[in-house]
């Protein structure tokens, strides 16, 4: 059978992106084997020839620091699961934490912060779990990361009244309490950004309130400064200087006065009130 040139292009460009493929996948199991996985499971996956493929590979190469420590994390995870069992199965109470435990304790901190800054992670375990030492310590110290993220992000506690200035000021700083060694240390995070960002909130509001006042001053000095500029001054309206009249009008417009609170607080009519602002929107 002959072949023209273009089948056996295709047929050559065919092969090569099998290899490709192959070669592909063969690096997947590779990783896959380095991070633990089982050559059954593997085998299961990418297919026999190729798991046996990715085990010669890692055999000729040598492991990072990296995936020697992550082969470690794995078995230890593995020998205290056992321990686990083993401890159950001789009758000993063995402490599991929930995604619900986390949230009690999170909900209860929190509450703790809301009516006084001053808590410590310790505090809010013990008072969380008042009658057992045990499981405040031992879920203190949990590293179920997944759960403890679970509970961190859960609606119950994102929407808590203490948590709102530090969600709506720093999402992602709030995030970083999910990377923490155990739960005990992502629970001192949070209530000292809650501490935190309680404290900036509380500043700025005193800022704000020290700006308006400061506006409302001199608002209210340049009032004086038109009266004391006044060729003569009576206690009714009616004696005073035209232009003085203007120069209070419009002070008290820059402080918010709507035109009939500065007619009757000036004493004035509300039509001469109008025209003065109008004509000082003008100019």
């Amino acid at each position: 059978m002959r072949f023209n040139e273009k089948e056996i292009c295709t047929r050559s460009d065919f092969a090569t992106q099998m290899q490709r493929e192959n070669h592909s996948l063969v690096k997947e199991a590779l990783k896959e084997l380095q991070n633990g996985k089982s050559l059954e499971e593997l085998s299961s996956k990418y297919g026999f020839d190729r798991a046996l493929k990715a085990q010669e590979l890692q055999k000729q190469s040598t492991p990072t620091r990296q995936q020697v420590l992550m082969r470690h994390q794995r078995r230890t995870r593995e020998v205290n699961a056992e321990f686990g069992k083993e401890l159950w199965q001789a009758g000993m109470a063995v402490h599991q934490h929930s995604v619900e435990d986390f949230k009690h304790v999170l909900i209860t901190a929190l509450d703790l912060v809301k009516a006084s800054e001053c808590v410590s992670a310790s505090a809010a375990l013990t008072q969380a779990f008042p009658d057992s030492d045990g499981k405040a310590k031992s879920i203190g110290n949990s590293r179920h990361h997944r759960r403890i993220t679970e509970a961190l992000i859960s609606t119950e506690i994102m929407e808590h009244p203490a948590l709102a200035t530090f969600v709506s000021r720093s999402m992602r700083e709030y995030r970083r309490c999910t990377r923490v060694k155990c739960f005990r240390d992502a629970l001192g995070f949070v209530l000292e950004g809650v501490r935190i960002h309680n404290r900036i909130a509380t500043l700025e509001a005193s800022n704000a309130r020290k700006d308006k006042t400061i506006t409302e001053l001199e608002a209210r000095i340049s009032i004086l400064e038109a009266q004391i500029g006044a060729p003569r001054m009576t206690d009714t309206v009616d004696d005073v200087e035209p232009y003085t009249i203007k120069a209070r009008v419009l002070a008290l417009r820059d402080l918010g006065y709507k035109p009939q609170q500065i007619a009757t607080t000036l004493k004035v009519e509300y039509e001469r009130v109008k025209s003065i602002i109008r004509r000082g929107k003008q100019n």
